[in-house]
């Protein structure tokens, strides 16, 4: 059920959020949140001509219109496109947080009241102009005592108190939108909200983008044609960041030559590949007003707000979904996002089935080279469509491919993606295929199987000791705790049989390795290989004569 109106911390807040939306043209989100009651504060704020636009533009203008908390919360839904449709996402990625700056002396009082001292003590100068300003900071050029320009993004007042004000609102058009829209339920609106209070968070805390772009800096050491900035972390705090100031143009006022662009989308590709399949570290968001191009087609990143972490098991699924879809594969591209999948709810595989077929009869008429990235977007938003949650991180990564798709459009028309990615996520799934690969999950497997056997039959008979003296409250008769005595044992030799059964596999795994050595050591003239194939065959007909005589 949803807050009652009066529960709002700031009424007036509220009526002026409906009133700009009213203002826009969004009579129709009004209807279907039985909002149109609030009609009489329309007329407050004037009438606006939107009426002949979209409704996702009607609803970024609104969120200009509203400030900080909803310019941040549209840019959220820009990166999420299993959560809003396509024509949102591109919409919402227009979102421009511009807005005017605001006084120097509260900059300088913000920046000496974190430092603890004046300004004149660390800064040799300190720009009175912002270089640029935000909804959540403003960014100063200063230059140090040793001559170093630099970057000083300073949070602006009491914005975290201003955010807390409709983050409450937010969270109260979350129920309306649950109670009122019943499609929206499977997206759980209010879950949204809170992943974005944990995000907007996170953004407020200036060390945290510090520490995301010290680890970027240290990954790219040692790449020449990649710039991160240098954070001086002795004049930063969780109000203030100070960093090396980049020098160059941005990406979207470029202006070089085709020769100079595609020389600058082989480095933007390159250094896109190396954050994913190298480090599984990488900048979410790079949108072209965060690259900056510098001398010698050198390309500066900044703004770490939005990073992603892919591990060893999810680049494996990431490629396998990637090679399906290169392959049109049903279900290996049902078996991929499936194992992505971290939501318990019942999924309705034929549902999944059908929705990838008609999908995969549009991709028919294309070649491998022709598929985009909203083509991975649209298998995302269609796993969301029928209950699947994927990781944010491989929704984050999404995300990466299709903004990277769009810069890489600006440089060069002819250029595909796919073709970059393609191989590398092939020789990945060589790589994880390989005997060497196998071998080394296998091994710990074992050990983990091994640890789970040895440690299962304690833990029952400390179990039922608990219950013999009452420490565990259940109501079992004494001749059902025999029979679970009876289970645990009976456990406990199924645990050492599976235990066996995987030593087993990977005796002759790594048999088969030794039988590709081409100098394999012998012992009592009898090869290596063939004395593990040997081994492995007696215990195994040992566990099956075993079997046998339990059963007899």
């Amino acid at each position: 059920m949803a807050t009652p109106i009066h529960e709002l911390r700031d009424i007036g807040r509220f009526n002026k959020i409906v009133a700009v939306m009213l203002s826009v043209g969004l009579h129709d989100v009004a209807d279907r949140l039985k909002l149109k009651g609030r009609k009489l504060f329309y007329y407050k704020f004037g009438k606006e001509k939107h009426y002949a636009r979209s409704t996702p533009e009607k609803l970024r203008i609104a969120f200009e219109k509203l400030g900080p908390t909803f310019v941040k919360f549209g840019q959220l839904l820009s990166v999420r496109p299993d959560l809003v449709p396509k024509e949102y996402v591109q919409e919402f990625s227009k979102l421009q947080d511009q807005i005017p700056a605001f006084d120097y002396e509260d900059v300088r009082a913000i920046v000496e009241g974190e430092l603890g001292k004046p300004l004149h003590h660390f800064f040799k100068y300190f720009s009175k102009v912002p270089i640029s300003a935000a909804s959540i900071a403003q960014v100063h050029l200063a230059i140090l005592k040793n001559g170093q320009k630099v970057a000083v993004k300073v949070q602006r007042p009491d914005i975290k108190e201003k955010i807390a004000h409709d983050m409450h609102i937010l969270f109260y058009f979350a129920k309306l939108i649950e109670k009122y829209i019943e499609d929206s339920k499977k997206y759980n609106p209010r879950e949204v909200v809170e992943e974005f209070a944990k995000w907007i968070e996170k953004e407020l805390d200036f060390f945290i983008e510090a520490r995301n772009s010290e680890k970027l800096y240290q990954n790219f050491r040692g790449v020449n044609y990649i710039r991160i900035p240098k954070v001086y972390w002795n004049l930063s705090t969780r109000k203030i960041l100070t960093m090396e100031y980049l020098d160059g143009v941005k990406l979207k006022s470029l202006k070089d030559s085709e020769l100079q662009k595609k020389i600058i989308l082989r480095h933007l590709v390159d250094a896109s590949l190396k954050q994913v399949v190298e480090d599984g570290f990488f900048h979410a968001d790079p949108h072209p007003g965060n690259i900056i191009i510098m001398k010698n087609n050198v390309i500066g990143l900044v703004d770490f707000g939005i990073v992603g972490h892919i591990d060893a098991e999810m680049k494996e699924q990431i490629a396998s979904l990637l090679i399906a879809m290169l392959n049109k594969d049903i279900d290996n591209i049902m078996n991929a996002i499936l194992d992505m999948n971290i939501s318990d709810a019942e999924i309705n595989a034929k549902k999944m089935r059908q929705d990838i077929r008609e999908q995969l009869n549009l991709w028919y008429v294309k070649r491998a080279r022709e598929y985009t990235a909203e083509d991975l977007v649209t298998l995302t938003k269609l796993s969301a469509d029928i209950g699947i949650k994927l990781p944010i991180d491989f929704v984050l990564l999404t995300k990466q491919i299709l903004t990277l798709d769009g810069v890489s459009q600006l440089l060069d028309p002819n250029y595909y993606f796919i073709d970059e990615i393609a191989p590398y996520m092939r020789k990945l799934i060589a790589q994880r295929s390989s005997l060497e690969a196998i071998a080394e999950r296998v091994k710990a497997r074992t050990f983990e199987a091994a640890r789970f056997a040895d440690k299962l039959p304690g833990q029952l008979v400390n179990a039922l000791r608990k219950l013999e003296k009452g420490k565990i409250r259940l109501e079992i008769e004494p001749k059902e705790i025999r029979e679970v005595e009876h289970l645990a044992t009976q456990m406990e030799i199924a645990a050492e049989k599976v235990a066996l059964a995987v030593m087993i596999s990977a005796i002759v795994i790594g048999a088969a390795l030794f039988s590709r050595v081409e100098q394999l050591p012998f012992i009592l003239g009898w090869p290596l290989s063939k004395i593990l194939f040997l081994v492995a065959a007696v215990f195994g007909f040992w566990m099956i004569i075993s079997i046998l005589r339990e059963r007899a």
